[in-house]
């Protein structure tokens, strides 16, 4: 499915290449398993001093009578490998209520058997330049290291004129577009850089495979200057908007496009600035905004969720003031965390399982929150 957003909401879409390495890091990914499961009885905090210490290299590297926590001679025969593996004599104990996964046994394991080398946490090291290779483009750089360690590299260069083909196909769309498509998207989809143009390049972009595509209207946060700009601003959005959604429903390819439309902020109910005859704006209100979808498997023609006569606070259906709170999902409201939540659903991803890990933890878009609100699907 592709994903259409307008306006001011962002999104972007990443490759994932997996790539094999036996070796750990230890600050990232054994550090904080051994805080959490053995730094009780083998950490700088223990009372056991009998108990070998995991917390420094040398204490855990150091000979035990004969044998060695970590041996650095014979790094398989290390007495952690046999004591997390075991089962006669398990580490952790079994009444410590803490146990080692098959994926934290595998990390600790690797990283014995790959050197088991100690590193500082990331915060305690100096900052330092990533060793950027001195010519070419930083970014392709790093990407190629990660494709290097996947096994994999970029595609080869293509010649100039394929190049030109490609750009003419994106910017210019071949064929040439008939006339009443551009009645359907007005005479601004004609002129480069309109919101209108960006509209048909983005249903042209859509046709040959771009999985995502943003589009901007620059000029529509309204502090200022509205009798004069509202107008224009809505006649740019309102029929270029309709005629994409138009145009892709045309073309059969609205069931698997998704449509996202939303601006920064809602909109305060009273003035920002002076207010005069000639110019007032009006400034954020995060209480209430509005975002639409269409198509890619959005129920149509509804409206969910509303506010009170003004604009101001959200209010169930009977028309009383609620106050949703995001950590438990209230009927009839959508949390930014909500949305972002239903439009990956709508992607086919589940929100709770695409997480990134930092420092020990798994992040992910909705953090800990989110609740796709099956209402608006279809």
């Amino acid at each position: 499915m592709k994903i259409l957003p307008a306006l001011l909401c962002s999104f972007f879409l990443t490759k994932f290449v997996n790539g094999k390495d036996n070796s750990s890091d230890f600050a990232r990914e054994i550090l904080p398993i051994l805080s959490d499961k053995c730094f009780a009885c083998h950490g700088p905090d223990t009372k056991k001093k009998d108990l070998v210490r995991l917390d420094l290299e040398e204490l855990a590297k150091k000979d035990l009578g004969g044998y060695h926590a970590i041996d650095s001679n014979d790094l398989k025969e290390s007495e952690l490998l046999f004591r997390i593996a075991g089962e006669d004599d398990p580490m952790p104990p079994e009444d410590f209520g803490k146990s080692l996964s098959a994926k934290a046994k595998k990390l600790i394991a690797d990283w014995v058997t790959s050197g088991a080398e100690y590193a500082q946490h990331w915060s305690f090291v100096a900052p330092s330049k990533g060793g950027v290779e001195p010519t070419g483009n930083p970014v392709d750089h790093f990407i190629a290291r990660g494709l290097k360690r996947a096994g994999s590299g970029f595609a080869e260069e293509p010649n100039r004129a394929t190049l030109a083909r490609r750009a003419s196909l994106i910017l210019n769309g071949l064929p040439p577009e008939p006339e009443e498509v551009f009645e359907l998207y007005g005479e601004d989809a004609k002129t480069a850089g309109t919101f209108a143009a960006s509209c048909l390049n983005a249903r042209r972009m859509a046709q040959r495979g771009v999985r995502n595509i943003q589009i901007f209207h620059r000029g529509w946060d309204s502090h200022g200057n509205l009798p004069s700009q509202h107008g224009s601003q809505c006649k740019d959005i309102d029929q270029a908007c309709y005629a994409l959604i138009t145009d892709l429903k045309r073309l059969g390819m609205l069931d698997d496009t998704l449509v996202v439309w939303g601006g920064e902020f809602g909109r305060t109910n009273y003035c920002q600035g002076k207010l005069t005859r000639e110019n007032y704006g009006r400034d954020h209100h995060p209480r209430a905004f509005t975002t639409w979808m269409a198509g890619g498997g959005v129920k149509p023609g509804i409206t969910y969720g509303q506010s009170d006569q003004y604009g101001y606070n959200l209010t169930d259906r009977d028309g009383n003031v609620i106050k949703p709170n995001m950590d438990h999902w209230t009927e009839d409201t959508m949390h930014v965390h909500d949305l972002n939540a239903t439009i990956l659903h709508l992607l086919g991803i589940d929100h709770r399982k695409l997480t990134y890990r930092y420092q020990g933890r798994d992040f992910r878009l909705t953090d800990i929150h989110g609740h796709v609100v099956k209402d608006i699907i279809a």
